[in-house]
């Protein structure tokens, strides 16, 4: 099975196609607007806004009952911040490179939303055009195609992770130079406690859950793509399912079996350190529901794909 040539037609039809020229510049007026934005409310030393929100979270914990859910949440900021004031470990996004590029990895979800785009109406599209009955009268099986289109669609999304990474780095140099570069983050973690961990490697791991979370969206908007085989019907479903799928979960969540649906475990960023593999929610547990799920949608993709006629 040589899916190379398959892959790379795939490949050269997004890249060719005006929607994908305007993907990379919808991607580049959102990095210029955060840059911006950074830009502007750069003080030239963090922590003299670290300070006044110490002092000002201070005013407001004093106002609030020990009891009240934020109070808890206000004294581990303060907490934080102090921490940060007192090692002169500057605060993700506070002003140098490297927490500005780490404040606005989140970017990766907006690409995330585009292949997703693409995906939904990929199967759907061609089969209007007739691009998919010719794709069948060669040498391929359904089965084939199918997975060449979502292997190609991953490649774009690499692709438009790398072209996010190095505008952020260009801006992120541009507004902060590289005298103030700083390698470590702090953070804490779900028993409260406080760690410092090495920012490249956090940003690393964003982009890696980001990614499995876009493969895991990818294959889903392929499945509905499969199943409705209908463009604008797809988009629609595909794009409701992205914004309001952890607010179905949050529905069930005071039900264990909840922990196993798919978008509870979409919120990667969230973790912290030293959890171990258990039923709940944790890195380990949430990468393995996601990749199964993932498994689940690719293999329904090409179960309904096959039987499906085209020609």
């Amino acid at each position: 099975m040589n899916l190379i040539p398959l892959i790379k037609g795939e490949i050269f039809k997004i890249q060719k196609s005006k929607s994908f020229i305007l993907s990379l510049m919808l991607v580049t007026v959102v990095v210029i607007v955060s840059a911006f934005i950074s830009f502007n409310s750069y003080t030239g030393d963090w922590r003299i806004n670290l300070e006044k929100k110490v002092n000002d979270d201070w005013t407001l914990l004093s106002n609030i009952n020990q009891d009240d859910m934020a109070f808890d949440i206000i004294q581990k900021e303060i907490i934080l911040n102090t921490y940060h004031l007192t090692h002169d470990i500057p605060p993700s996004g506070s002003g140098h490179l490297i927490s500005y590029i780490e404040k606005y990895a989140g970017i990766t979800s907006l690409i995330g939303l585009i292949i997703m785009f693409y995906a939904s109406n990929m199967v759907s599209k061609e089969n209007t055009w007739g691009t998919l009955k010719m794709m069948l009268l060669r040498p391929y099986n359904k089965e084939e195609i199918l997975i060449s289109k979502y292997i190609s669609l991953l490649y774009i999304g690499i692709v438009m992770y790398i072209f996010t990474f190095i505008l952020l780095n260009i801006s992120g140099v541009i507004i902060y130079g590289l005298d103030t570069i700083s390698f470590t983050s702090v953070a804490l973690n779900t028993n409260g406690e406080l760690f410092e961990q090495n920012a490249i490697i956090q940003i690393i791991k964003r982009y890696l859950y980001s990614f499995l979370l876009l493969s895991a969206y990818t294959a889903l908007a392929i499945m509905i793509s499969v199943i409705f085989n209908n463009s604008n019907l797809s988009i629609v479903i595909t794009v409701f399912t992205f914004i309001f799928g952890g607010s179905l979960s949050a529905y069930f969540s005071e039900y264990t079996w909840a922990n196993f649906l798919f978008f509870s475990n979409t919120g990667l960023d969230s973790f912290g350190v030293g959890q171990t593999l258990s039923l709940e929610p944790s890195p380990v547990f949430s990468t393995t529901i996601i990749l199964l799920y993932t498994i689940v949608f690719i293999f329904c993709s090409m179960a309904i794909f096959k039987k499906r006629q085209y020609v």
